[in-house]
């Protein structure tokens, strides 16, 4: 109820669900030190950072490639190389004693002073032995933060008792030297006392040469006394009640939702779930100082948010921003890298995107104020780069009509090789220049290269160069208006293989055409990508400026919405049920009917439903009556058949014998069933009167026929 306690009541809870999974587990007793005892960890490095560096180990120990391209042959001096590391051994050394002197300094800075009560706080924690659950060396849980810890550690200065569910051992050996020198061996009565007598750690037997016959018969008598003495004393019942734990103090996980921790230049807070408006769950912030001052990071994990917002990372050094979705949000967002300073659209940002929830399988853009690079994953045309290069946006006079975007310079796509054409007509590369100025004079052309589509194909076998054909866009005359006309000599084109036959003038318009095209389609995709990464920043600024949980419709604690339909379900099922029983219980219901259910009936409406009413009732008790008269006529008539056809049989003494056993049976029955006929009409006759008055007063009583 409190969600707070004390290290025994820990210990005890945490005991009872590892012996509850089958491990073998005890509560142990004893002294620590102080910063366990209070629970203190200022002092050490915070278990995620460790983690993290562990990651970044474990990557950079990634053992090579087994099959790895040979690097080309290396030029350089040995000599030189040599001189070179040797001064770089002693530049790391020289910085390797500076950092070792200055962490020296640093933990006597943080060494804690001497504790008074150094031996005398106690304090409980949890005992593992090996054995059960495949669990192969003993170990302890420290039950205040769940951490396993070694049965060496000097966190623990001693043991005084343990204990589980079955018995209680007291530690009988010396703790001098912390708990390294222990033997947990529970079955040792030399060096654990037990309090009750269980089977549970059988007792270590050790033969002497001294004992005889006699002893041996003693201890048989003793084993004897002990088995019986097992069957009389137990470990007490639990007085304890049981926890009830509901699931909004599941989720809650911690006193009122929140939980703050601090460590060496570190702190750690833990929310429930629901209890911030944002769906934060976990925040780790790194310090700089020993006080919790200086901010260098901010990590921050989600749940449950509608925006599928799961990780974010800021750096106040850098002011960078790392945000990490789940899958299904909209544009496949996956991450996106900006800094805080810079908000705008056409700052310096790097998009993640999940390419199978994408159309175009964008997987990744980067993008600065100049430029935009676009990766692509899986796409059918076998894209896998676009870059794109913008300039400079000129300045106009005058009041601004309409968007100025950033004009396009240049624009550079990147295929991987398509099996089904040759190499020769596999584009590889193709480069676009398409808001550049033309129309210049023909001398001009050839020292301008920015006027052209560049086309580079693919490598071909047993060849070194690619091909390479160059479109230059043709002059524009004052006289052609917007008619364009394509020459030969405005293409040039590099073939590897001299002896294979070029391409026709045809083929080759052909292609200038589609490239045209291509290029217009081209501006408009990267329009496309410009606004779409306009509407995501301004997604995400709604977002943080009005964070939505998901809330389940299973959630009946949450979900007002559902708890409001549910709520109200029931409420009309309670209406009617009970409409459905007042019109059950309601005689006059059918007779109101016939007149349209008034609120309020007229004196001959009155006179009429009671005289209906009553006339129903006695031919009802008239019918029941002639139906119970019936059924007696028919009992007699058939008794009196039976009977004449009997007298009217000569048969043999035997089988005379048998029929009159057979006809006595049946004028049993039939006088039983005479019988209860006669007793059901002279009761329904002396009910059918009593029944009559009844609903005659009831009418007389009814409010709905007073007049």
């Amino acid at each position: 109820k409190e969600q707070c306690g004390s290290c025994f009541e820990f210990s005890t809870l945490l005991c009872s669900l590892l012996i509850g999974a089958g491990y073998d587990a005890y509560c142990v007793c004893g002294y620590a030190v102080k910063a366990v005892a209070e629970m203190d960890q200022i002092r050490r490095i915070c278990p995620l950072l460790e983690e993290k560096k562990k990651a970044a180990a474990e990557e950079e120990e990634k053992s090579p490639r087994k099959y790895q391209v040979r690097p080309p042959k290396n030029l350089e001096s040995t000599f030189l190389k040599r001189m070179e590391d040797r001064q770089k051994a002693k530049d790391l050394e020289i910085q390797r004693k500076q950092e070792e002197e200055k962490a020296m300094k640093l933990a006597e800075l943080e060494k804690p002073g001497p504790d008074p009560f150094h031996g005398l706080r106690v304090h409980c924690w949890i005992l593992v032995l090996h054995g059960k659950r495949q669990v192969a060396s003993n170990f302890f849980i420290e039950p205040s933060t769940g951490e396993t810890k070694p049965m060496d550690s000097k966190d623990y200065l001693g043991i005084e008792c343990v204990w589980n569910n079955h018995n209680y051992w007291v530690n009988m050996q010396d703790c001098g030297n912390g708990l390294k020198d222990l033997v947990y061996d529970l079955g040792d009565s030399v060096r654990w006392e037990f309090m009750l007598p269980t089977l549970d750690k059988p007792l270590l037997a050790l033969p002497r040469a001294e004992d005889s016959m006699a002893d041996i018969d003693t201890e048989v008598d003793e084993e004897e006394e002990e088995e019986k003495l097992l069957n009389e004393i137990e470990m007490p019942e639990s007085w304890v009640e049981e926890i009830e734990l509901g699931v909004l103090d599941f989720e809650s996980r911690c006193p009122k939702g929140q939980k703050t921790t601090l460590y060496k230049h570190a702190k750690i807070e833990n929310f429930g779930e629901y209890s911030r408006p944002d769906g934060v769950m976990t925040r780790l912030t790194t310090y700089q100082d020993r006080n919790w001052q200086e901010i260098v990071q901010v990590q921050e994990w989600f749940s449950h948010r509608m925006d599928k917002l799961q990780e974010r990372k800021h750096s106040h050094r850098t002011s960078e921003i790392i945000e990490q979705f789940a899958p299904g949000r909209s544009h496949g967002l996956k991450e996106h890298k900006h800094n805080a300073k810079t908000p705008e659209a056409e700052a310096a940002r790097i998009m993640l995107f999940y390419p199978s929830a994408r159309l175009d399988c964008l997987e990744r853009r980067e993008e600065t104020p100049l430029e935009m690079t676009e990766h692509f994953d899986g796409r059918d045309d076998f894209l896998y780069k676009r870059h794109t290069l913008f300039g400079k946006r000129q300045k106009k006079f005058g009041p601004q009509t309409g968007s100025n975007p950033r004009p396009i310079e240049k624009i550079t796509e990147w295929f991987h090789r398509n099996k089904d054409k040759n190499a020769t007509e596999d584009v590889a590369e193709r480069v676009f220049y398409p808001e550049q100025e033309s129309g210049r004079r023909q001398d001009e052309r050839d020292s301008d290269r920015e006027e052209r589509f560049q086309l580079t194909f693919h490598l071909e076998k047993s060849f070194i160069t690619a091909d390479t054909r160059t479109f230059f866009k043709p002059t524009i005359m004052p006289n052609q208006g917007s008619m364009i006309t394509f020459r030969s000599q405005d293409s040039a084109v590099f073939q590897a293989d001299p002896e294979r036959q070029g391409a026709s003038s045809l083929a080759i318009t052909n292609m200038y055409s589609k490239l045209a095209e291509d290029e217009q389609a081209l501006i408009s995709t990267v329009r496309r990508s410009e606004a779409e990464v306009r509407a995501i920043l301004t997604l995400r600024n709604t977002e943080e400026s009005k964070t939505d949980l998901h809330l389940s419709i299973f959630d009946t604690e949450r979900n007002d919405e559902a708890k409001k339909r549910r709520h109200d379900l029931e409420q009309q099922r309670i209406l009617e049920e009970q409409q459905r029983r007042e019109k059950e219980k309601d005689y006059l219901a059918p007779y109101l009917a016939r007149f349209g259910n008034p609120k309020r009936l007229n004196r001959d409406q009155i006179q009429r439903i009671r005289r209906d009413c009553l006339t129903d009732m006695k031919s009802r008790l008239i019918n029941q009556a002639n139906l119970i008269q019936e059924r007696y006529e028919k009992e007699t008539q058939e008794l009196h058949e039976k009977q004449a056809w009997f007298q009217s049989q000569s048969l043999p003494a035997g089988a005379r014998k048998n029929e009159s056993d057979e006809y006595i049976a049946a004028c049993s029955q039939g006088m039983f069933r005479i019988e209860i006929l006669e007793q059901r009409l002279k009761r329904h006759k002396e009910m059918s009167y009593t029944r009559f008055l009844d609903l005659q007063r009831k009418l007389d009583s009814d409010p709905r026929l007073l007049a």
